[in-house]
């Protein structure tokens, strides 16, 4: 599962052909990134298996997170997940080198 924010990046991944091959996309459609069908047409020409999700993601972004470490950008559940499995190596920095919230 991917954002549509991600799908223009993909045909740019390190072995995407063969990661392709392994897996079937779930795209997730993401306010403000429209999903292009030239770039759906690219994933299906190098082999992907794509669908589309039919709800609209969450207006919020993983990078927009780790670069501010803004509580209020996502749900409890999912910022509670982060933290408990450490995703991102500021979360072990000490505090004055943490993001400013």
């Amino acid at each position: 599962m991917i954002g549509s924010d991600l799908v223009h990046q993909l045909p740019n991944w390190y072995r995407i052909e063969e990661l392709l091959q392994q897996v079937n996309l779930l795209i997730v459609p993401r306010p403000g990134y429209p999903l292009m069908k030239s770039a759906l047409a690219e994933l299906r020409r190098r082999g992907a298996q794509v669908a589309i999700a039919d709800l609209m993601g969450l207006d919020t972004s993983s990078t927009a997170y780790r670069e501010t470490g803004d509580s209020e950008a996502l749900p409890p559940p999912v910022e509670a997940y982060i933290h408990q499995e450490h995703l991102y190596p500021w979360q072990d920095a000490p505090r004055e080198k943490q993001p400013i919230q």
